[in-house]
């Protein structure tokens, strides 16, 4: 028997701001926990384009720093690759 899909609205926190959150808020809680334990600065640097996944990139991402102070998000990336991000001091991408 297969499971039924997911209700969407569970999944999404309608907000006036925009359609839709990406991270729900049992997520953005879990997710603040994790960021408390944060003890120096993080950047994350978006390479952006018009495109409708780079939409979708930029608003996950403006939710993730919006949940701790030590996170900030710049939308200035040259990465060739567009979208993505680094996350910096790390480097990842």
């Amino acid at each position: 028997m297969r499971a039924a899909p997911p209700n969407a609205a569970a999944l999404f926190t309608f907000t006036a701001k925009r359609d839709f959150a990406m991270l729900d808020a049992a997520l953005q809680q879990q997710l603040r926990s994790y960021f408390a334990n944060i003890t120096r600065p993080v950047t994350l640097t978006a390479s952006l384009d018009d495109s409708d996944g780079a939409r979708e990139m930029k608003t996950l991402l403006e939710e993730v720093a919006a949940l701790s102070d030590n996170i900030t998000l710049k939308l200035d990336g040259t990465d060739q690759r567009r979208p993505s991000f680094r996350v910096e001091p790390s480097g990842i991408r």
